[in-house]
């Protein structure tokens, strides 16, 4: 590139590769998420460890994927199944 009376002018240029871009996305993820309760994280842990925290694959995949696949584009939107 020329700049002024033909000197040449450098020009700095930058670029993101893939993986620069996931760590972007995982950052910005992160940042959205809710704090941890760790009362409640406590609580589970133990409940797990005894024995007394039982819960079904079919309650748990629809939640999951509600809450952290399908509402990835924006917040509110609805799982179409179930």
């Amino acid at each position: 590139m020329e700049g002024v009376a033909g000197v040449g002018v450098a020009v700095d240029r930058v670029e993101v590769s893939d993986r620069g871009l996931e760590v972007q996305r995982a950052r910005t993820l992160a940042l959205l998420a809710p704090e941890v309760r760790e009362e409640l994280v406590e609580a589970l842990s133990q409940a797990i460890r005894e024995g007394r925290y039982r819960v079904s694959g079919r309650e748990v995949l629809p939640r999951l994927l509600r809450e952290h696949a399908w509402g990835l584009g924006g917040h509110g939107e609805a799982f179409p199944y179930g």
